[in-house]
């Protein structure tokens, strides 16, 4: 059982290990280039990076002694990357171990074959502890051999307990995930009760650094305990061993409560089911309009998730909006980042930073919100929602062109918002935006996530069971690679392998033409090999 449930996670596992990897490498090796040699450079960009550590809290901790190798990696990759990451990971995995395979119709052979309820709760939380403490030692040892490659070698005791906490946090969304498994009917329902509550407990305890009534509250995000060990890398830095102890303590604890909860649930129940009023039989069809449209039937399924969606794009432009004026002028007073502001700046240094931190942004939540359409479609094929809609008959053609107009219709919702909430803040803030170029920026975000959503089309009828994962570990690489490839002067070829450089930034620099015409052709390359992938082969392999 538990090599079966190793080779559950390998997808998940291979895709993180070579995220983390390679994020741990780039980050070390590209120190040097970004902070300079001489000890007057480091100390200077220390001193910035503290002051635009403040700015942004709401991210992440503060950075302390950033202008080493140790405090920068602690600050940007173990305090800000990793953590969101491979929490994401964790209560996905957490939500679907059991639910998915009860769905997939595994979960009764194993229960028939006399394997006990709690045993099998139990095996699968063994085999993501070692699937996660796999996939973070292998982030630890390329981030030091890329501190060896800048010739500044790490600690390896310090790495290695840099580590440690967050495997506790891996385990404790993990088994987040696993009770939201059991209290919801479906995956994607799991999926969607551990994804907010462990937003809710990030935003608790990140929004407590500038926000001093939320304190008293952070004691129940498991972040907060992360991040009593935040200074691990930093030369002198301390290990917080109760903290990461009662992390390991609440991971064990959300498994007892996981596997309680399992004994006494029905299978393909929830543990608490709400009980229906049968009613006297009708032969007519649920009079709703919405469900009658072709296209629409699905935007009004998600009509609470694409709700949720729109609040939160919405206030993340309230918030990079709101941040603009005092981070330039941050850079504008701080000597050693008035040369990377005159570097993304042109006339509009506001407008500059509004297009690269906000719309940038904004991509990457896009991205994500793609992916989520591509579990669902996945799930769709698992729940045999998919049969159900070819039965009625429905040609296989219509079902992928009424998933991609489907995205594209909350798509221009979601951006219209972002925008417009953009807009309206900048506006507040004296902040002059070209109409023109925030149109632009605006519309090249539907090209950049059609091509994302063919992309998943195609995986979700090729790979349905590994779609999320190939698709999440692209659009993370490609994101990567956008952000440090012109800092290693790779060449443009290259560069363009990520649909976020093909995007470009064209409220600061116009429109990328090369990147628009590859998205239009990525997109219409993946719109018809989805068709004929759909077309020939059989449901549920």
């Amino acid at each position: 059982m538990l090599r079966i449930a190793l080779r559950l996670h390998r997808t998940a596992w291979v895709s993180m290990s070579a995220l983390g990897a390679f994020y741990g490498a780039l980050q070390a090796v590209s120190f040097p280039l970004v902070v300079g040699h001489s000890p007057l450079d480091r100390a200077r960009f220390g001193q910035e990076m503290a002051a635009f550590g403040r700015q942004v809290s709401y991210l992440a901790p503060l950075p302390v002694r950033a202008d080493t190798l140790g405090g920068y990696l602690q600050w940007r990759m173990y305090g800000a990357f990793l953590p969101v990451a491979f929490a994401f990971w964790g209560f996905m995995a957490g939500s679907g171990v059991i639910r998915g395979d009860e769905e997939r119709g595994v979960l009764e052979h194993w229960l028939a074959g006399g394997v006990a309820r709690g045993r099998l709760i139990g095996i699968r939380f063994l085999g993501f502890l070692v699937a996660a403490a796999a996939a973070i030692s292998l982030t630890a040892i390329a981030t030091g051999l890329g501190s060896v490659a800048a010739d500044e070698p790490l600690d390896t005791g310090s790495l290695a307990l840099a580590g440690v906490p967050l495997l506790g946090l891996m385990l404790t969304c993990f088994g987040l995930g696993l009770i939201a498994g059991q209290l919801s009917g479906t995956r994607r329902g799991a999926a969607g009760l551990a994804g907010g509550t462990l937003l809710a407990l990030f935003l608790i305890n990140s929004l407590s650094r500038s926000a001093a009534g939320l304190q008293p509250y952070r004691v129940v995000s498991p972040f907060f305990y992360y991040e009593r060990s935040s200074t691990v890398l930093v030369p002198g830095g301390t290990f917080n061993l109760g903290a990461t102890f009662l992390l390991f303590v609440m991971a064990l604890a959300l498994a007892g409560v996981a596997a309680a909860a399992f004994i006494r649930r029905d299978l393909g129940s929830p543990l608490f089911r709400r009980r229906v009023r049968p009613g006297p039989p009708s032969p007519t069809p649920v009079p709703n309009r919405w469900l009658r449209l072709p296209v629409l039937r699905d935007v009004y399924d998600q009509r609470i998730a694409l709700t949720a969606w729109l609040i939160g794009v919405a206030a993340m432009a309230v918030l990079f909006a709101s941040i603009a004026r005092p981070t330039v002028d941050l850079m504008r007073s701080t000597p050693g980042l008035q040369a990377y502001l005159a570097l993304i700046a042109g006339g509009n240094p506001y407008q500059a930073m509004i297009g690269f931190f906000w719309f940038g942004t904004l991509q990457l939540l896009l991205a994500v919100y793609v992916i989520t359409h591509v579990a669902r479609w996945s799930a769709d094929e698992a729940e045999g929602r998919l049969e159900a809609i070819l039965s009625e008959p429905v040609p296989r053609r219509r079902v992928v062109a009424e998933r991609a107009v489907a995205l594209a219709l909350t798509t221009v919702c979601l951006i219209a918002a972002g925008t417009i909430a953009a807009a309206v803040v900048a506006r507040t803030q004296q902040i002059a935006l070209d109409p023109g170029a925030l149109l632009e920026a605006a519309a090249l975000l539907i090209p950049f996530v059609l091509a994302m959503g063919t992309l998943g089309a195609v995986l979700a009828a090729f790979i349905p069971r590994a779609a999320v994962g190939v698709l999440a570990a692209y659009a993370m690489a490609g994101y990567l690679l956008q952000q440090f490839g012109l800092l290693l002067k790779w060449p443009t070829a290259v560069l363009d392998l990520s649909m976020f450089q093909l995007y470009g930034a064209p409220l600061v620099t116009g429109v990328y033409w090369t990147g628009l015409w590859a998205m239009l052709a990525v997109t219409g390359v993946g719109f018809l090999a989805a068709l004929v992938l759909m077309q020939r082969r059989d449901i549920g392999r």
